[in-house]
């Protein structure tokens, strides 16, 4: 998956479909069938279990507990789809920011400005070490689709 160049329509979204667990008892602020399509849609946007749990207002606990429950197997394949397009969506900004550079203005003593243009060297070493999208850490190949991964 590669970075989506145009915005977003009205209405449109990034994230996979996928059918709500269902719950026994509904709470304004428990996983609510939205709350989970939202979930799954900051998932797919940042790459980040964390900021999504942010963006939608649940912990991380909760969020993970839901993912457990036996009837929650569309749920957990949504929340791998979407996670791997977050982290092939930041993979490609990035990259594009590591190699095409950044704008950097130093402000010299006496009011002299410098402007800079190139390759951002902290991000490039840091893809260097990385695995590439779609490797687990370990570089065992596991992906989104290929298993469980927690």
């Amino acid at each position: 998956m590669t970075y989506r160049s145009k915005p977003l329509r009205p209405g449109e979204t990034i994230s996979p479909q996928f059918t709500p667990v269902p719950m026994e008892r509904t709470r304004h602020d428990g996983w609510t069938p939205e709350r989970q399509r939202l979930f799954i849609q900051a998932l797919a946007i940042t790459g980040q279990v964390e900021a999504a749990c942010k963006m939608t207002r649940i912990s991380r606990k909760s969020a993970y507990a839901l993912r457990a429950r036996s009837e929650a197997r569309s749920f957990r394949w949504a929340w791998e789809v979407a996670l791997a397009s977050g982290r092939a969506r930041l993979f490609d900004y990035l990259a594009d920011r590591a190699l095409n550079g950044v704008t950097t203005i130093r402000l010299k003593t006496g009011g002299d400005v410098e402007i800079s243009n190139g390759p951002d060297g902290r991000l490039v070493a840091g893809f260097l070490k990385s695995p590439l999208p779609g490797e687990d850490r370990f570089g065992t190949g596991n992906a989104a689709g290929k298993g469980d991964i927690r």
